[in-house]
């Protein structure tokens, strides 16, 4: 009978006088825009990367005598980019080492953005009665970028791939609401700015400048 009551009164104190852990899950819409993207190997053509949906997932701490939050966060999504154009035998031959003929050319982005970071935030409804949360913060961590591009031409197809760690800073804002005791959600808003970086593709240096994006996330997290 000890035993069963020792049990919930440890869990019933950690969740109070040490805070809560919390796990979450969710997915966000994710804006991405660049100054410079890969589809300009060959004549110059640019595109935006594409808005898409992804997915984030995080692990946090709460403090119990104020509204402070500490959580490491992981996020993931695909901010493709693609392009057609004009170009010659020799443009292709000088951006890809391969001549793939004079002609319309097809150039296809497939970026892969894995995010890693460690935020604060602080709640300013903490200290009321309600099950709502209002909420702002920041973070740093890095994100590594995987750039995977295929060129298509009137003579075949060449494909190449590099990616690279970034340093990454964002900001962040949101609600929360707790239906019940252990559950809570969130819609937060986020703007997270990786550096930019040169990426090795077929051998030349291609620039990535001003790559940021903008999300909107939709999430549960389940409290201890």
């Amino acid at each position: 009978m000890k035993k069963s009551v020792l049990l919930p009164l440890l869990l019933a104190t950690g969740s109070t006088a040490f805070g809560q852990i919390y796990f979450g899950a969710g997915v966000g819409y994710f804006f991405p825009e660049s100054d410079s993207s890969i589809t300009s190997i060959i004549s110059g053509g640019e595109s935006n990367p594409e808005d898409g949906i992804g997915a984030i997932a995080n692990i946090g701490y709460k403090v119990p005598t104020n509204g402070w939050h500490f959580e490491f966060e992981f996020q993931y999504f695909e901010p493709d980019s693609s392009v057609t154009s004009q170009a010659t035998g020799a443009q292709s031959a000088a951006a890809t080492g391969s001549n793939l003929g004079t002609g319309t050319y097809y150039t296809k982005n497939n970026a892969e953005n894995y995010t890693y970071a460690l935020n604060v935030y602080y709640d300013v409804l903490d200290s009321l009665e309600t099950n709502w949360g209002l909420y702002a913060g920041g973070g740093i961590g890095a994100t590594n970028l995987h750039q995977k591009v295929k060129i298509s031409g009137p003579g075949g197809t060449v494909s190449d791939s590099n990616d690279k760690w970034l340093f990454t800073y964002q900001f962040l804002a949101g609600i929360s609401y707790e239906p019940i005791e252990h559950l809570r959600f969130d819609f937060a808003y986020r703007y997270t700015l990786p550096e930019n970086s040169n990426f090795t593709l077929f051998n030349q240096n291609v620039p990535v400048d001003s790559y940021d994006y903008q999300s909107l996330e939709l999430s549960a997290s389940y409290m201890f």
